[in-house]
């Protein structure tokens, strides 16, 4: 801050800090996001739900899953963020925070099963189609089905997945591309 010569950016800056924000760069360009772990300070006077809450934006804000559409952590703690999400949504029904936490499910769920435009889940051939999935994320499937307890829709849904890549040779089809679209349509 104090390389900061405009005393009104410098103001600006300060006072987003003072309200749970921080500065983060992409493409050039400078934006304040919200600093989640700041808000654990509140966490013993504030409900389960909100603080449950807190504790899973922290972890995105703290590292994020997502920078300049590429996949920037490993595929097993996207599938656990994915995970702890659906979690949420089981255990905070009612919650003012349930419909956010919904919206970032649905999307961290397609980065789950699609990947994301610079991380595809799939090698892309020549023709511009997905064919082979990549052999890091078929092994996070697999860890995450074999260490996965309890009643997740993801958790079923990537064990069907496993055994329709089973079938194919790990090779995407109209098979798992149908189920997916089901599972989108229907989530």
């Amino acid at each position: 801050m104090n390389t900061i010569r405009d005393p009104g950016v410098r103001a600006i800056l300060t006072e987003s800090y003072g309200y749970g924000y921080k500065l983060e760069t992409s493409e050039g360009m400078y934006y304040p996001v919200m600093h989640y772990e700041g808000f654990k300070f509140f966490k013993p006077y504030i409900g389960k739900d909100i603080a449950a809450y807190i504790d899973l934006m922290a972890a995105d804000s703290n590292k994020p899953a997502l920078s300049d559409a590429a996949i920037v952590i490993t595929w097993d703690e996207l599938i656990n963020r994915a995970l702890a999400l659906e979690s949420f949504v089981k255990q905070y029904p009612k919650s003012n925070r349930t419909a956010a936490v919904k919206d970032k499910l649905q999307l961290m769920e397609m980065f789950v099963f699609y990947g994301s435009n610079n991380t595809p889940a799939y090698e892309y051939g020549t023709s511009g189609q997905p064919t082979t999935i990549d052999p890091k994320l078929r092994q996070a499937y697999e860890k995450a089905v074999q260490n996965g307890t309890g009643d997740s829709r993801i958790l079923k849904t990537i064990k069907s997945v496993l055994g329709l890549l089973d079938a194919s040779g790990n090779r995407w089809n109209g098979n798992i591309e149908k189920f997916l679209q089901e599972f989108k349509q229907f989530g």
